[in-house]
Protein backbone atom coordinates (compact mmCIF):
# COMPACT_ATOMS: atom_id res chain seq x y z
CA UNK A 1 0.00 0.00 0.00
CA UNK A 2 2.97 2.63 0.49
CA UNK A 3 4.27 1.61 -3.07
CA UNK A 4 7.39 3.84 -3.67
CA UNK A 5 7.13 2.72 -7.42
CA UNK A 6 5.44 5.73 -9.23
CA UNK A 7 4.71 3.78 -12.50
CA UNK A 8 1.54 1.90 -10.52
CA UNK A 9 -0.73 1.83 -8.15
CA UNK A 10 -2.15 -0.94 -6.02
CA UNK A 11 -5.89 -1.40 -5.77
CA UNK A 12 -6.84 -2.20 -1.81
CA UNK A 13 -8.49 -4.64 -1.49
CA UNK A 14 -9.25 -7.90 0.95
CA UNK A 15 -9.01 -10.58 -1.62
CA UNK A 16 -10.49 -14.09 -0.04
CA UNK A 17 -8.10 -16.99 -0.30
CA UNK A 18 -9.70 -18.95 2.54
CA UNK A 19 -10.87 -21.71 -0.29
CA UNK A 20 -9.24 -21.04 -2.97
CA UNK A 21 -6.48 -23.26 -3.67
CA UNK A 22 -5.42 -21.47 -7.21
CA UNK A 23 -2.71 -18.77 -8.04
CA UNK A 24 -4.36 -14.91 -6.93
CA UNK A 25 -4.39 -12.12 -9.23
CA UNK A 26 -3.40 -9.16 -7.38
CA UNK A 27 -5.33 -6.22 -9.05
CA UNK A 28 -3.12 -3.14 -9.65
CA UNK A 29 -3.38 0.11 -12.17
CA UNK A 30 -0.14 1.33 -14.33
CA UNK A 31 -0.08 4.89 -14.28
CA UNK A 32 0.13 5.67 -17.85
CA UNK A 33 -1.77 8.96 -16.83
CA UNK A 34 1.17 10.26 -14.89
CA UNK A 35 3.69 9.94 -18.34
CA UNK A 36 3.43 12.10 -21.29
CA UNK A 37 4.64 8.17 -22.70
CA UNK A 38 5.49 5.15 -20.51
CA UNK A 39 7.32 2.15 -21.92
CA UNK A 40 8.48 0.34 -18.77
CA UNK A 41 9.29 -3.18 -17.63
CA UNK A 42 8.36 -4.41 -13.92
CA UNK A 43 11.25 -6.69 -13.52
CA UNK A 44 10.81 -10.30 -11.71
CA UNK A 45 11.11 -9.49 -7.82
CA UNK A 46 9.61 -5.88 -8.22
CA UNK A 47 7.27 -5.67 -5.03
CA UNK A 48 3.77 -4.75 -5.93
CA UNK A 49 1.50 -6.67 -3.49
CA UNK A 50 1.32 -6.71 0.42
CA UNK A 51 -0.98 -9.06 1.71
CA UNK A 52 -1.77 -8.52 5.11
CA UNK A 53 -3.35 -12.68 6.47
CA UNK A 54 -5.64 -11.91 9.70
CA UNK A 55 -8.04 -14.35 11.14
CA UNK A 56 -12.16 -14.15 10.23
CA UNK A 57 -14.21 -14.42 13.35
CA UNK A 58 -18.31 -13.48 14.25
CA UNK A 59 -18.43 -11.10 16.63
CA UNK A 60 -20.46 -8.64 17.81
CA UNK A 61 -20.19 -5.02 17.85
CA UNK A 62 -20.70 -3.31 20.96
CA UNK A 63 -21.67 0.64 20.97
CA UNK A 64 -21.00 2.22 24.47
CA UNK A 65 -20.55 6.31 25.14
CA UNK A 66 -17.62 7.21 26.86
CA UNK A 67 -16.99 10.10 29.37
CA UNK A 68 -14.57 12.24 27.37
CA UNK A 69 -13.17 13.73 30.92
CA UNK A 70 -13.00 10.21 32.36
CA UNK A 71 -10.96 9.05 29.34
CA UNK A 72 -9.04 12.27 28.85
CA UNK A 73 -8.05 11.63 32.99
CA UNK A 74 -6.89 7.94 32.07
CA UNK A 75 -4.62 8.87 29.20
CA UNK A 76 -3.35 11.79 31.42
CA UNK A 77 -2.55 8.83 33.93
CA UNK A 78 -0.54 6.37 31.78
CA UNK A 79 1.44 9.54 30.27
CA UNK A 80 2.23 10.66 33.58
CA UNK A 81 3.21 6.79 35.09
CA UNK A 82 5.38 5.95 31.65
CA UNK A 83 7.45 9.66 32.19
CA UNK A 84 7.74 8.98 35.94
CA UNK A 85 8.81 5.88 35.11
CA UNK A 86 11.10 5.96 32.36
CA UNK A 87 14.13 5.78 33.96
CA UNK A 88 13.40 2.34 35.15
CA UNK A 89 11.35 1.03 31.88
CA UNK A 90 13.85 2.76 29.27
CA UNK A 91 16.45 4.26 29.73
CA UNK A 92 19.91 2.07 30.18
CA UNK A 93 23.25 3.47 31.13
CA UNK A 94 25.51 3.80 27.88
CA UNK A 95 29.34 3.81 27.97
CA UNK A 96 32.09 4.99 25.05
CA UNK A 97 35.22 4.01 25.07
Amino acid sequence: MNNADDRFSIIPAIVDTDTFNEEINFPFVVNCDKYPTLETTIEIGTPYVQVIPFKRESWKMKIESIDLKERQSNHLSKIKKVLHNYKNMFWNKKSWK
